[in-house]
């Protein structure tokens, strides 16, 4: 299972141009007092981008696997209310009220970790490694490498 991407500078080789500043479509790049780049991994997206762009190539790709353990820990979570409920509906039972309870008990459940990961960290951590978020960068990153190779193929031509 791979996880989320994120863009790793070498700090003793990196020459701080800002090249991989430049192109961060996020602003998830700084240099820090002109000596190396700095990567904010809450901010970056794992695009790849500012690899390609740096001239000494000294920017690597590193796989988080935290963030697809944690969505795949509330898909299961979700599996379990679904799988719950219909037990219930098929002995007949009050397969609403179950379902409630435990989509509310879903809901609590990410709300006191977004919390808890707010007081602990910083406002808007929880952004990281929600499920939702997870699920969007995904899709938009291979949104982006189908996109980068229609445009590979159509420079070929």
């Amino acid at each position: 299972m791979s996880g989320k991407r994120i863009a790793v500078p070498d700090r003793t080789s990196c020459a701080a141009c800002g090249s991989c500043m430049d192109v961060c479509p996020r602003g998830a790049i700084t240099v820090w007092r002109g000596s190396y780049a700095i990567v904010d991994a809450a901010r970056c997206v794992g695009c790849g981008l500012c690899g390609r762009a740096c001239p000494a190539g000294v920017i690597a790709m590193e796989v988080r696997p935290f963030r697809l353990a944690f969505m795949t820990f509330f898909f299961a979570m979700f599996f379990d209310i679904l799988y719950t409920t219909w037990v219930v509906a098929q002995g007949a039972g009050d397969w609403q009220t179950v379902f409630a309870v435990r989509l509310y008990r879903f809901m609590l459940t990410s709300e006191i970790i977004a919390i808890a990961s707010m007081l602990w960290f910083r406002p808007r951590s929880w952004c990281v490694y929600c499920p939702m978020g997870t699920l969007t960068q995904l899709a938009c990153q291979r949104k982006s490498r189908g996109e980068a190779v229609e445009m590979k193929g159509a420079m070929e031509k």
